[in-house]
């Protein structure tokens, strides 16, 4: 069984399932919040939105990306390592970098041109 939880930042309203019993970190809802400013054609990387949600170890937002409900529909394929890398392994790494070509973003060989398509971020309001 599972019961809706929602979030409130800035006025903008967040729905998604947790199952009974299971807590959500804190830092997850602003890890998800955060990755769902990244705007189509852009990119961050784990450390920009670790640094937009104050995370304090970039790692936290795999942790919460990996944890995220599937409802949420977050835009999780542009999220990248350091300096544009793509650090999904085998098949999800190859289906982000079509994700991120068909939104427009380009790369220069293996890495996205972070120079270019780097999101704005703004950190959450206490």
């Amino acid at each position: 069984m599972s019961r809706p939880c929602s979030t409130n930042y800035c006025g903008l309203r967040r729905h998604y399932m947790v199952s009974s019993g299971a807590r959500v970190p804190h830092i997850y809802e602003s890890i998800w919040f955060a990755v769902q400013e990244i705007p189509a054609g852009s990119v961050a990387t784990y450390g920009d939105i670790a640094a937009a949600a104050r995370a304090s170890n970039p790692r936290h937002v795999a942790q919460a990306l990996k944890a995220a409900p599937p409802g949420l529909g977050l835009p999780w394929h542009r999220v990248v390592a350091a300096g544009g890398r793509i650090a999904l392994p085998g098949d999800a790494g190859v289906e982000q970098r079509v994700r991120l070509e068909a939104e427009g973003v380009s790369f220069g060989g293996k890495r996205v041109r972070i120079e270019i398509h780097r999101a704005k971020l703004t950190e959450p309001r206490p």
